[in-house]
Formats: structure tokens, C-alpha cells, sequence
């Protein structure tokens, strides 16, 4: 600290207290000296204020994960960070703008996903009401709690199948029905297939003959 602190004087107090005392002796302004001393101290606040500065304006993909699952799932802050697998002090590095490591956000984009997906076939209320009901496998915890676990995202999703990938509709028409249908197809072909006669020969009317002339 002390061979520091006496670079820092040096470096600002030296320049100057020299132009000081040679210009008081030669006669010249002394103000040069305090003006250098100004212009370094500005100089060092700025190289400071670049590294502390952090940006608070951009917002990071994962912080914005974290802040849509809190709002569409009406949860807090600390859930959060349980469901995805990581601590507090993580989402708190996000928020000051710290970088993240795909490790730690790989389960909370999958979870964000795997709502956005049951949101398109129910409503934010209804995807809440069945995340609390009880775990299909597990009925001591909930879907939100198995959720929780490092498998959750794909345990949820597969009890979600049926929502979100229905079965074709089975009202297939009967044998006799379908025996019908074939039997008009094939008389439209047959119909189709028949050659058919000009409407030319209906409507043009018949050409009068003219007269042989004979000549003498």
C-alpha cells in the first residue's frame, strides 16, 4: 500500500509541484501544475468507473426465463431457482449481469418450454390447477414438486402427452357406410370414363344444300 500510494503522489502531486516551484523561479503562471493534477485525477475516476460499471439495462435470456416462470406460474423468485436446479446467488449473479453457463439453464428453458406448451391448450389457470394436482406415479407430491427433480421436465411432460398430443378422433364410418361410399366412387370414375358427345352436334343447326345450276 505504501509503494502504491506513493506512485499515485507521485504520479499526480510530482508534475505538478514541479512546474509549481520552476515556474514560481522563472516567473511563469504556476496554474499548469494544479490543471495536470485535475486532468490525471479525471482520468484514473474513468478508467475505475469502466470496470465497476455493470449494465443493468440488458437483460440476459435466462434472467427473462426466470421472471416469465414467475409470472405465469405465480410463483416466487426462490421456487424458481428450485425448479431449475441452481441457487440464489446464481439468479442473483444473472440479475447484476454476470454470464450463465449452459449447465445451469439447460432444465429452466425446458421447463419454460414445456409451459409455453401446455399454455397453447389450456389457460395460465387451469396449467396451474393441474402442475398442483397430484403426481400420476407419486401421489404424495404434486407435478410441481416432481418438476423439481434433475428428470422432472421429462416426467411432467410425459403425464402432459394426452394434453398435448390428443388421439385422432375415432368416429370412423361403418363397413356398410364405407361399402357405400366405394360404390359412389366408382360409379363418378365410371361416369368420367365414358366418352361423351360434342354439345357442337345438338346445337349447330343443319346447313341448307344448294341447287346444282346447270349451265346450257
Amino acid at each position: 500500500m505504501r509503494i502504491r500510494s506513493s506512485l499515485l503522489v507521485r504520479l499526480f502531486y510530482g508534475p505538478s509541484f514541479l512546474l509549481s516551484v520552476d515556474g514560481r523561479a522563472a516567473g511563469f503562471d504556476t496554474s499548469a501544475g494544479l490543471m495536470y493534477s485535475h486532468i490525471m485525477l479525471k482520468l484514473l475516476l474513468i478508467l475505475c468507473s469502466g470496470y465497476t460499471q455493470v449494465n443493468y439495462s440488458v437483460v440476459s435470456e435466462p434472467m427473462q426465463a426466470v421472471d416469465k416462470l414467475k409470472f405465469l406460474l405465480k410463483i416466487s423468485e426462490n421456487k424458481v431457482a428450485k425448479l431449475a436446479g441452481i441457487s440464489r446467488s446464481i439468479i442473483r449473479n444473472w440479475r447484476k449481469g454476470q454470464g450463465a453457463y449452459p449447465n445451469a439453464t439447460s432444465k429452466l428453458f425446458q421447463i419454460l418450454h414445456l409451459i409455453y406448451a401446455l399454455n397453447s391448450v389450456m389457460k395460465e389457470e387451469q396449467v396451474i390447477a393441474w402442475l398442483n394436482e397430484p403426481d400420476d406415479k407419486n401421489p404424495s407430491f404434486t407435478r410441481l414438486d416432481t418438476l423439481a427433480q434433475p428428470d422432472g421436465p421429462a416426467l411432467v411432460s410425459q403425464q402432459a402427452s394426452h394434453l398435448l398430443f390428443p388421439p385422432p378422433p375415432s368416429s370412423l364410418p361403418s363397413p356398410d357406410e364405407l361399402r357405400k361410399e366405394l360404390e359412389l366412387i366408382d360409379l363418378e370414375e365410371q361416369v368420367w370414363m365414358e366418352p361423351r358427345e360434342s354439345p357442337r352436334q345438338y346445337s349447330a343447326r343443319p346447313r341448307r344444300q344448294r341447287p346444282d345450276r346447270e349451265f346450257e
